[in-house]
């Protein structure tokens, strides 16, 4: 289904609807697409006939062609780069035949049932793919298999491997990919910018999308499956990727971002009205997002939604997406959705100070934990799995980013103590003292003492045995190095030692 639009079609119909320049600032998707820089500079509204005419030159050399019309899909079903934002500026104009005119020729050219799924987590991400690959096509990003001659945290072009290792091979990889100098430079240092072990998938995420720049059809629907804290999806075996990095990549490669219509983040504290606002914004193309306003089910009740999310959008919009067709399953009541036709639906987070109340109730609570007076009952402590929630709450609160600078890295350090204690003895400490053995063991053998094994230490014996280090007044250099690091990893809990994808 072929679809153009003349000069005087344009015209005849924003006649009526002068457009409002301040409409494309308001929504993330329409500031996502880039409307300000592709378009001439105008004033406030678009109502005069200049100005008509300058918005169909752009348009007509947006779409590639400068042939007096402007193309939305051409004959071969493609869909041009003018596409998106005609149908960005018949919204913002409120002008719902032209909106849905080309709508419907975009997703009659586009309609592609494959998913592109990414998993941090390796066992969970093959049930997933498993079971959706029982309903539609998916291409898998994870792990490779180390039995296939290949490092798991590589990729493979070819007959060449590329180890990610450093910025040589980085480089080398991203060079295969066909993309201009800046292009490239800024693709290279997200990956570099990326930990070791999440820097495969995110690469091969990065292939995908550049296949996308070049007009390759990529699958229009993304699965991004893992743990998550609201700013990092991670995994398992010390896999991780940026929510931030993610969107950075979407915009160094826009042809490929535009490409991806439907969203599923099955990762925890992902579902907040704000995360899905910068997610619209990376991917401004999308029809639809799922996520979780707290924690995200694992196991059968992920597939479940996932399934439900992949039912709903294969056909290409997302009328039929209903949370409420997963209300028996578990955490249902914590899945939040956006579609384009109906907007946000889900919890939307409480007056912040209301939140902040219930936080520093809980503070003493929070500060015997972190002294050791109490411990932890793992990930599912009641109180702690409490105070979690309210200051996720409070982070994705929209007058979050109004207020202190003081007062929002106060609330993120806390949200990371918090994470960290809930799986303090499960993964924090074994994982501590691994990492970091022989630092320990020099310096309590520097100190004269005796060398806890912090592995299987309650976090109150933990911390009388740190306090043991720094009582013992030690100058030696290797002994000092242990306290910092004990008291940085353990005792503060900071993330830069104890790594979020350690959880």
């Amino acid at each position: 289904m072929s679809i153009s639009f003349s000069r005087r079609e344009l015209a005849d119909t924003l006649a009526g609807t002068p457009l409002q320049r301040d409409l494309l600032d308001v929504d993330p998707a329409l500031t996502g697409l880039g409307l300000d820089r592709a378009l001439p500079p105008l004033d406030a509204a678009v109502d005069t006939d200049a100005e008509r005419e300058a918005l169909f030159d752009a348009l007509d050399a947006l779409d590639g062609r400068r042939d007096a019309v402007i193309t939305v899909v051409d004959r071969d079903g493609a869909i041009t780069a003018a596409a998106d934002p005609l149908r960005a500026l018949a919204e913002a104009a409120g002008d719902r035949a032209l909106h849905t005119q080309v709508l419907d020729a975009m997703r009659a050219a586009r309609l592609d049932p494959r998913v592109l799924h990414l998993g941090m987590r390796d066992d969970s991400a093959e049930r997933e793919v498993a079971a959706l690959r029982r309903e539609v096509p998916v291409v898998a990003i994870g792990d490779a298999l180390r039995g296939n001659g290949l490092d798991s945290l590589g990729v493979r072009i070819g007959d060449a491997e590329y180890s990610l290792g450093d910025r040589t091979s980085i480089e080398q990889f991203v060079s295969k990919l066909d993309l201009s100098p800046t292009i490239s430079r800024r693709v290279a240092d997200l990956i570099e910018a990326t930990p070791a072990r999440g820097r495969r998938e995110f690469a091969e995420l990065a292939r995908t999308l550049a296949a996308g720049e070049h007009n390759e059809r990529i699958p229009p629907r993304l699965v991004l499956s893992g743990h998550g804290n609201g700013e990092e999806i991670f995994g398992d075996d010390e896999d991780s990727v940026l929510d931030t990095n993610l969107a950075a990549l979407a915009r160094a490669l826009p042809r490929g971002a535009a490409q991806i219509e439907h969203l599923h983040v099955a990762a925890c504290q992902h579902g907040w009205e704000p995360r899905i606002d910068a997610f619209r914004e990376a991917f401004p193309r999308l029809e639809s997002a799922w996520g979780y306003t707290g924690f995200s089910p694992s196991g059968a009740p992920a597939i479940s939604q996932q399934r439900v999310w992949e039912r709903a959008t294969r056909d290409g919009d997302a009328t039929d997406l209903d949370r409420a067709d997963a209300r028996h399953t578990r955490r249902a009541g914590e899945i939040a959705i956006w579609t384009r036709e109906r907007g946000f639906e889900g919890l939307h987070g409480r007056e912040l100070s209301i939140v902040d109340r219930e936080l520093r109730a809980l503070e003493p609570t929070l500060a015997r934990f972190m002294l050791g007076q109490r411990e932890p009952r793992g990930s599912t402590d009641p109180e702690l799995v409490r105070a979690y929630g309210l200051v996720q709450e409070a982070i994705n609160n929209p007058d979050f980013d109004e207020q202190s600078e003081d007062y929002q890295a106060g609330l993120r350090e806390q949200r990371d103590q918090i994470l960290r204690l809930r799986f303090y003895s499960s993964n924090v400490a074994p994982k501590f003292a691994r990492e970091y053995r022989d630092d320990i063991e020099l310096g309590y053998r520097a100190a004269g003492l005796p060398v806890p094994d912090f592995a299987h230490l309650t976090r109150g014996q933990a911390m009388a045995a740190i306090d043991s280090l720094a009582a013992a007044r030690s100058t030696d250099p290797d002994a000092r190095r242990a306290l910092s690091l004990l008291e940085r990893g353990l005792r503060q809990l900071d993330p830069h030692i104890i790594q979020t994808s350690w959880l």
